[in-house]
């Protein structure tokens, strides 16, 4: 929105309507805006004037409302321009509301001018642009102020321009409105379908967690089959072993007895061989040698002499 409230200046003309509508005498009836792009070094150039410096565009005001700031009243007064209504873009300086005097002559009575100006965009600029505009008068009781009808053909034009906006701007709102509501049912549809998908996932998930744990069991069974296993196998071999470990000790035990039985027969061998030596040399014929056993189990030898028979 193009916003001209910044200041303003009545003209002389204005000044003097404005007294008039205070003390009663007249009604102020406003006929239009107007839109230029004069250059003026201050806004009291406009006192003494009858128009704008440049003026290009006139608007039909549309609507006015009261506004109340501490005890001061004022009057805003609205309109719109369509870019369909431009025919080259501009810089819009100078905004102008014009009234009825006394007589019917339509006057310049209030001028705004912006050092800062907005672009007026034409009709080759974009397919549809709708200014809007506002001008905030003081006055004493905006009941003092009315908005004349548009008489000319022009003004006629203007106003049906600006029915024709109102008109197309509430189409353009009823579409926004049909398009976010087709949004919304699109986005119910997708988040419902969105949460079917999830649920279908969650669902597959939990097969699949279930499977997984299903296999964990039979692989922990199966680890447990395999221990008890390893340990019967394990048990097995250290009964082995010891069984094993026992007979070596019962071997050792009988090669110990062995070795000993050996030793004994060499010893005997050797006893049994000296006593033929003693034996071989006994001189006595008669005499004999006997081998038997001692307490210890070994080998031993004794001379027995003949028995002699004395006669007689």
């Amino acid at each position: 929105m193009a916003n001209f409230s910044g200041g303003y200046i009545l003209t002389q003309k204005g000044e003097e309507l404005q007294a008039l509508a205070e003390a009663g005498k007249l009604t102020l009836n406003l006929t239009k805006m107007q839109l230029g792009n004069g250059s003026a070094g201050s806004m009291q150039d406009y006192y003494k004037r009858d128009g704008l410096i440049f003026p290009i565009n006139n608007m039909t005001i549309t609507e006015k409302e009261e506004k109340t700031i501490g005890e001061k009243s004022f009057c805003i007064l609205h309109s719109t321009l369509t870019n369909n209504a431009v025919e080259y873009g501009y810089m819009a300086y100078e905004l102008g509301i014009f009234a009825l005097d006394a007589d019917g002559k339509e006057v310049l009575i209030a001028v705004s001018y912006d050092e800062n100006p907005s672009y007026i965009a034409s009709k080759d600029d974009s397919t549809e642009v709708v200014m809007s505009f506002e001008f905030i008068m003081e006055v004493s009781s905006s009941e003092q102020i009315t908005l004349t009808l548009p008489a000319t053909a022009e003004e006629l034009a203007a106003l049906a321009q600006q029915k024709a906006i109102e008109a197309a701007e509430s189409a353009r709102e009823a579409a926004t409105s049909a398009s976010s509501a087709q949004s919304s049912l699109s986005a119910v549809g997708n988040s419902e379908k969105n949460a079917s998908m999830a649920a279908a996932n969650a669902a597959s998930d939990a097969a699949t967690a279930s499977s997984a744990a299903s296999a964990a069991a039979k692989d922990a069974k199966a680890a447990a089959s395999s221990a008890a296993a390893a340990l019967e196998s394990s048990t097995g071999a250290t009964t082995a072993m010891n069984e094993t470990k026992k007979q070596a000790q019962q071997a050792a035990a009988s090669i110990a007895e062995a070795s000993a039985m050996v030793d004994k027969v060499e010893k005997n061998s050797t006893i049994v061989s000296e006593q033929l030596k003693q034996a071989q040399a006994l001189a006595t014929a008669s005499a004999g040698i006997q081998i038997y056993e001692d307490t210890d189990g070994d080998l031993a030898y004794r001379l027995v002499l003949p028995t002699t028979t004395e006669e007689g």
